[in-house]
């Protein structure tokens, strides 16, 4: 079990209960990207050795590739600091990576509804939706290593290119309805809109990387219910962070090497 956190002491105690009373227990690897809260205190309160500590100063994705190098299980499963995975998340995500190389949950929003109640732009794939997030994501871990991890360049949308990349490298895609976790929409307009302009960003990423790929991939549908000043003031911070990528962030991008 992987945990990735920045400043979340607030909900990680939350998270860290509903881990260690899981119906099936693991070993839970924190790495947190140098903290200045009180995260490593509320680590430290719980005092078992099924959670190891990490601070290093990273990226999300770097400190997923960074936990799973900690790590020699089978099966790894991945969640956020500020999520609260269902009673019998771990043990519905082993079943269902029995069958699968990668598996998805089912993960609620919750929070003002003002934001809560804004979906995913849905990207998919043969079927299966790689936009699943990864606070509430599973993958064989002989599958990850043989895709090479998450992509450290990535801001946001590390977790949709590497699911995309699981599935064009032929592994087995699914969904579990029943493994559910949940998480806190952001609660100020200040933050949601902060929030669509990284994910705006991520997406101009993902689209350079991914471009031979990109305009085949699945579009999901408008939900006419969100439309209003909220949805047009998510979309025009998005765009923003979609233009500040090729204004600004493209050539440093593409000029990193990685091993993808």
């Amino acid at each position: 079990m992987i945990i990735t956190t920045y400043n979340e002491g607030k909900n990680l105690g939350k998270t860290l209960r509903s881990l260690l009373s899981q119906s099936v227990q693991c070993n839970i690897i924190i790495v947190d990207s140098m903290s200045t809260d009180n995260t490593k205190d509320i680590v430290a309160s719980f005092n078992t050795e099924k959670i190891l500590f990490n601070q290093k100063q990273c990226s999300r994705g770097e400190g997923r590739n960074i936990g799973v190098n900690l790590t020699d299980s089978e099966n790894i499963l991945f969640t956020d600091g500020d999520a609260i995975p269902d009673e019998k998340w771990v043990e519905g995500m082993v079943r269902a990576l029995d069958k699968f190389d990668l598996v998805a949950g089912k993960t609620i929003t919750e929070g003002p509804k003002r934001y809560s109640r804004f979906k995913r732009v849905e990207l998919s794939y043969g079927g299966f939706e790689i936009t699943a997030p990864s606070m509430n994501l599973g993958l064989k871990r002989k599958v990850f290593l043989a895709v090479h991890g998450f992509d450290n360049r990535m801001i946001t949308a590390e977790d949709i290119d590497l699911n995309l990349r699981v599935l064009l490298g032929g592994y087995r895609g699914g969904y579990c309805e029943h493994c559910i976790v949940y998480h806190n929409s952001r609660n100020t307009l200040i933050s949601f809109l902060k929030q669509a302009f990284w994910n705006g960003y991520g997406r101009a990423q993902l689209k350079n990387k991914n471009k031979d790929i990109f305009d085949k991939l699945q579009k999901g549908s408008i939900y006419k219910g969100e439309i209003g000043i909220i949805w047009f003031l998510r979309n025009v911070w998005a765009v923003m962070g979609y233009l500040w990528f090729l204004l600004s962030g493209k050539k440093k991008f593409n000029r990193v090497l990685v091993s993808q």
